[in-house]
C-alpha cells in the first residue's frame, strides 16, 4: 500500500507539473485555447478573462503537481487534483465525442495527442487520483508544518512570476513549429514514404434511361468502372471532403495573400510571395499583427521605423495580418504606416508569435530571430543584431 501511494503521488504529481509547466511557458496559447472552448460553447468571453484563466489554471496545475511531488501541502494538492479531474474528465469526453477542437491543449504545444487519447489518459489518472484522495489523511509531511505553507506560497509566487514573464516576453521554451532555427519549407514537407490527407467527392449519378439516381464516392466511381457506362451521367458533385487522414506537416496552413489581388502573367502576387520569401538569401523581416484593432499603435509607429531601416538596407519587410480589407484601409488612413499589408490566417499568425505585433527574422527560409514587440532591438542595434544572429 505504501509503495502504491508513492507511485500514485509521483505519477499524478509528474503529470500535473508537466501540464502546468508547458502551459506557463506559453500562457497566451492557453488563453487562445480557452477562447476556442468558449467559442464552441457559444459563450462570448472577453479576451482578458481568457488570459487570466490561462495563467491561473496553469499556476494551479503546477502547484498541485509540485505539491504532490515534493510532499508540500499534499492533502490540499490531492483535493486540487480531484477537483481538476472532476472537471477535465467530462470536458475531454465531450471534446472526444463532439470534436469542437482538434487539440485539447492539455500539454500545450509540447505534446499533442488525440482527443480520445486525452480522455483515456484522464481515466487512468482518475484511478490514481481517487486512490490518493482516499489516502489523503495518511500523508506524512516531509517538512515542518510551519514551513510547509511557506514553501507552498513561495512556489505559488515563483510560478506566477514565471507565467507573467512568458506572457509579456518571448517564452523561455518555444514548442511551436515556428521556433528559432526552423527551416520553414522543411516543416511543410511530407516525409518520403508517408502520405498526406486524401480528399474526394460524392457524385450524384442519374441513369438516362431508367432515371434511377445513386450517390457514389469519387473513388468508388473509378473503381466500379461505372464511368464506362454512358447511360450513367454525373448530375452533381459535392464539395471536397476528407476521405482518409494522413500525415500532417507541422507547418501546413501558412499561406500569404496580397491585399490587392494583382496578377502577373496569370499568377497572383500572393501565390508568388511565400516561395520567394522563403528562398530569399537576404534578410526578411515579418511583422505579425494578427488583429489591427488590437495592435498597439506605439508598436506600429516603431514598426514603420523598422520598415524604413529594412528598405534602406535592401531587406524585405512584410506585415502579415488577418484583419479584413476594410480594417486595413481604415488603419492605413489613420496611421499611415510605412509598409504594405499581406493577409494570412489568424490562427497561423497567433501560432507564429503570441504578441500583437511581433517580429520574425528569416534568411533563406530559416527563422533566425523572433521578438515580441517589447523585445525588438533599437534601430541603431538592428544591423549588428541581424549579423550576429546570422552567424
Amino acid at each position: 500500500m505504501k509503495l502504491l501511494k508513492i507511485i500514485s503521488r509521483i505519477l499524478v504529481g509528474a503529470v500535473f507539473t508537466f501540464s502546468g509547466f508547458v502551459k506557463l511557458v506559453d500562457p497566451m496559447g492557453s488563453a487562445y485555447k480557452f477562447h476556442d472552448y468558449f467559442f464552441a460553447m457559444h459563450l462570448p468571453v472577453p479576451e482578458s478573462i481568457n488570459v487570466a484563466l490561462g495563467v491561473l489554471m496553469s499556476v494551479a496545475e503546477m502547484l498541485v503537481g509540485l505539491g504532490l511531488l515534493i510532499g508540500v501541502a499534499a492533502e490540499v494538492c490531492t483535493m486540487g487534483a480531484l477537483l481538476f479531474m472532476a472537471i477535465f474528465t467530462p470536458v475531454t469526453l465531450w471534446v472526444a465525442i463532439a470534436n469542437p477542437v482538434h487539440d485539447c491543449g492539455c500539454f500545450g504545444d509540447a505534446l499533442v495527442i488525440s482527443n480520445w487519447a486525452t480522455f483515456w489518459k484522464n481515466i487512468v489518472i482518475d484511478v490514481f487520483v481517487a486512490f490518493l484522495f482516499l489516502q489523503r489523511k495518511k500523508f506524512e509531511p516531509m517538512i515542518n508544518r510551519s514551513a510547509d505553507w511557506f514553501v507552498f506560497m513561495a512556489l505559488f509566487l515563483l510560478a506566477s512570476i514565471f507565467g507573467f514573464r512568458n506572457l509579456y516576453y518571448s517564452p523561455v521554451f518555444d514548442f511551436r513549429p515556428y521556433s528559432v532555427g526552423t527551416v520553414v519549407a522543411e516543416k511543410m514537407k511530407i516525409p518520403a514514404g508517408m502520405k498526406g490527407d486524401e480528399y474526394g467527392y460524392d457524385y450524384t449519378l442519374t441513369n438516362t434511361k431508367s432515371k434511377q439516381t445513386k450517390i457514389m464516392t469519387s473513388a468508388d466511381y473509378l473503381a466500379s468502372n461505372i464511368w464506362q457506362d454512358s447511360t450513367w451521367q454525373i448530375t452533381s458533385t459535392s464539395e471536397s471532403k476528407l476521405i482518409k487522414k494522413g500525415y500532417t506537416p507541422p507547418i501546413h496552413d501558412l499561406k500569404i495573400e496580397s491585399v490587392e489581388a494583382d496578377s502577373i502573367e496569370g499568377y497572383t502576387v500572393a501565390q508568388d510571395l511565400l516561395p520567394r520569401a522563403l528562398a530569399d538569401a537576404n534578410f526578411n523581416v515579418w511583422l505579425i499583427a494578427y488583429d489591427l484593432k488590437k495592435t498597439d499603435l506605439k508598436s506600429i509607429a516603431y514598426a514603420s521605423e523598422v520598415a524604413k531601416f529594412c528598405k534602406k538596407n535592401n531587406y524585405k519587410f512584410y506585415c502579415l495580418t488577418s484583419s479584413s480589407k476594410a480594417d486595413i484601409e481604415e488603419f492605413q488612413r489613420k496611421n499611415a504606416p510605412a509598409f504594405k499589408f499581406f493577409l494570412a490566417d489568424g490562427t497561423t499568425l497567433k501560432t507564429i508569435i503570441r504578441s500583437n505585433p511581433g517580429y520574425l527574422l528569416l534568411k533563406k527560409g530559416k527563422i533566425i530571430g523572433k521578438w515580441h514587440d517589447t523585445e525588438i532591438p533599437k534601430i541603431e542595434k538592428l544591423s549588428s543584431e541581424f549579423q550576429k544572429l546570422d552567424k
